[in-house]
Formats: C-alpha cells, structure tokens, sequence
C-alpha cells in the first residue's frame, strides 16, 4: 500500500519503519525542519538543550529490544544519575531524599534528537511539510476511499500542493490535530477527544561559570513539586555533552496553562526566579532562551494502543493513546503499523 504518515515524532517514525519493513511504500510529512518530535534538541551558542523529553526509559520487552540496539549503535548512552526531589512551597526549597530507584535512564548522544534522526534514516520524510487537510477522493478495491494530502506553501499562506493518492492515512500528531484531520465520522475523532494532553514551558539557561548551587540538594536533576517548577537538569551531567553550564527547566503543566499565553519575557523572568529559588543561587545567566510545548504532556490517556477505522483506512497513534513515556510512543506507532499490515 502507498501510506502516508503525518507527523515525524516518535510514534511517526516508529509506524513508518515497520510499515516499511513490510513492504508497503511510505512518506513522512513533519511541518518543523527535523525528526523527533518533543525528543528535540536545541543547539545555541552556549551548547545543547534537549528541551523537550530528558530522557527514556524501557520497560516493554519490545522496546527493551530497540533500545539495546540503540545502546549497541552508539545512538544514546545510560545517564546515571541520581534524581532529586524538591518540595517548593510559596518560593522556598527543601530538599528530600535522592531517589535511589533501579530504572535505568537513557539519553541520546550527543543530544536527544539523535533519536529522532537515527530514527528517520532511510525514510522518506518530507521537512517543512505542514498537511493542514486529507480529502477522500476515491474508491478502491472493497470501496474504501483513496486519500490526498493538502500541504501549506511555507513561503505562503495558500494551499498550493496536493499531495496522494494515498491508499491509508496515518495521523501521528496530538490528539486535537488527529481529531481534526479524522473528523468524528469514523469515531476516530471521538475517541481522540478523550485524551487530554497538557502544556509546558521550557526555560533554557546558560552560565559562564558553574553556579554556586547547593548541590547535596538539587544534584544534577530534580524533579520539583508544587510551585512553577516541574523539573530541573544540569545538560553537561550528560554523557558526550559539551561542557558548560547549562540547566533545562520545565515548568508545571498547570502553571503552564495558566501562563501559556503570558508576555515570553516575563514567563521567563518568573522562571529564572523559581530556578534561583530551587537552587539557592543567585547567578544571572549569560544566556535564556523559552520553548512553549503546547502539547506536551499526556496526563489523559486511552485505552487503545492506537486508534484504526480499517474501513475507511485512517488511524493514529502516539504516546496520547497509552501512556506519556517515549516508550508508549514508540510502542503505539509500532503497534498500529501492526494492525494496518494485517489489515491488507
């Protein structure tokens, strides 16, 4: 079958290379200029920031199996560090007990996004590919519809290329954009609604020498309760990172759907307050940088491992449909790549 799949991130790329692997013949469509998804790194002056997911972890045999051939081509590395938490009450910090757990936490090298790129090696992906519309335009054998792709000029606002026929769609987007690609005609849409997906700001912050953090405390990461901060990581404790200090923060999704909408520079400003308040430094940054996520946790799931109408041949995918891992992305693209080969 000729299929396309909207969406280059992890349930994307997952889908379209074991779709592949099948035999059937596949493009990617991603609207941004590389694969990932939300396993993203941003490059800057001062060196990395994976911005978006810190790292994975491996529990489903399936993806145990992956990762040990990532692990093995060099793609990322174990990152042994010792989580932290900090209770952050009303602009103050305690600490609490370093987590001592046995999962082990895996990082790409030399940043997240090597993922998404080993990934997306050998497919045929479309960059700058923003699909805004799929029509049914005809019938094939058994009667379901061919599909084409509408695709936004990125030098316009016009619909300027068609692309198709495709004989199956795949949406692996969040959810709200599976919905509106679907439509509630299949139930597809339906379903999809029920996810619930939530913001995050992301707060980028380079020094130009090592904070004076109080680090038996904060270590190199810390997962923050209460107040605006979620969580906090020291890049260069990395493995195969350019040295530096660099520190991601990610802010609550709560306070982040409070504030998406707010002035960037003064989110950014009550961030780097919570940060110097987590850390107990005072230290101004050479370099600040925000990164909204719109959609960047799934704190509702489905039941479903993935959404297929086999009649119609559209479904999708991604980590909204089990979970909010890596992992549950990469298990949902792989899993209704599954059910599409055994559909015919």
């Amino acid at each position: 079958m000729q299929i396309a799949v909207i969406g280059a991130g992890i349930a994307g790329l997952a889908c379209a290379r074991r779709l592949v692997d099948d035999g059937h013949a596949v493009v990617v469509f991603e609207r941004s200029t590389g694969p990932g998804g939300r396993v993203a790194t941003r490059r800057t002056e001062v060196g990395g920031f994976d911005h978006g997911a810190q790292y994975l972890t491996a529990r489903h045999p399936s993806f145990v199996e992956q990762v040990d051939a990532w692990s093995h081509d060099g793609v990322i590395e174990p990152w042994p560090v010792e989580t932290h938490g900090l209770a952050a009450i009303a602009g103050t910090a305690s600490a609490r007990a370093p987590s001592t757990g046995r999962t082990l936490r895996w990082v790409g090298v030399p940043g997240m996004s090597a993922i998404g790129r080993r990934m997306a090696d050998g497919l045929d992906v479309r960059y700058d590919a923003s699909i805004v519309r799929i029509d049914a335009v005809s019938a094939w054998q058994g009667g379901a519809p061919r599909w084409s792709l509408q695709r936004r000029d990125s030098d316009s606002d016009v619909l300027a290329v068609t692309e198709g026929l495709f004989d199956a769609v795949v949406a692996a987007v969040p959810a709200g954009s599976a919905r509106l690609f679907i439509g509630d005609a299949s139930g597809i849409g339906r379903k999809a609604a029920e996810a619930h997906l939530e913001p995050c700001w992301a707060l980028l912050i380079g020094f130009a020498e090592p904070i004076a953090a109080d680090l038996a405390k904060v270590g190199d990461a810390a997962f923050v309760d209460g107040g605006r901060l979620a969580w906090i990581a020291r890049e260069s404790s990395k493995p195969e990172r350019r040295p530096g200090e660099r520190w991601t923060v990610h802010a609550q999704s709560a306070w982040s759907l409070e504030h998406l909408d707010d002035d960037p520079e003064d989110v950014k400003s009550k961030l780097l307050r919570a940060f110097h308040d987590a850390t107990g430094t005072a230290e101004q940054p050479v370099y600040a940088a925000l990164h909204r996520w719109r959609y960047a946790l799934a704190r509702k799931s489905l039941s479903s491992d993935f959404l297929w109408d086999d009649e119609r041949r559209v479904g999708a995918c991604g980590d909204w449909c089990r979970g909010y891992r890596v992992e549950d992305a990469w298990l949902s693209g792989v899993a209704l790549a599954t059910a599409i080969a055994s559909s015919g």
